[in-house]
C-alpha cells in the first residue's frame, strides 16, 4: 500500500515538474527523466503545452534612490526655514487643519 501511494506521489510530481520545465523552456536530462517518470500523461503535455509559454515577469523599477533624493531635498528645505517664518514649533508638528488664521 505504501509503495502505491509513494509511486502515485512521484508520478504526480513528475508530471507537474515536467509541465513547469516545458512552460519555462528548460531542457536536459532532468526533463527527459521526468517525462518517462510521468508516462502516460506526459504524452498529453508534450502536445498540449507550448514550449516556453510561461509569461516573462518584469521587475518593478527600483526607485529607492529617487525617493532618498527627495527626502534629502525636503530636509534641506525644511532646515533652511526658521521657526519664526513658519510659526510652527518643530517639536510639535504641523497645526491641525482648520486651526489658525
Amino acid at each position: 500500500m505504501f509503495e502505491g501511494i509513494f509511486g502515485g506521489i512521484v508520478w504526480v510530481l513528475a508530471n507537474l515538474l515536467y509541465i513547469d520545465m516545458k512552460r519555462k523552456g528548460g531542457s536536459g536530462w532532468s526533463r527527459i527523466i521526468l517525462f518517462w517518470m510521468g508516462v502516460p500523461l506526459t504524452w498529453l503535455w508534450l502536445f498540449i503545452i507550448r514550449e516556453g509559454s510561461a509569461p516573462e515577469l518584469e521587475e518593478a523599477p527600483d526607485d529607492a534612490e529617487a525617493l532618498l533624493a527627495e527626502i534629502r531635498r525636503e530636509r534641506r528645505l525644511s532646515a533652511g526655514t526658521s521657526e519664526s517664518e513658519t510659526g510652527i514649533d518643530k517639536n510639535e508638528g504641523p497645526p491641525p487643519p482648520g486651526d489658525g488664521p
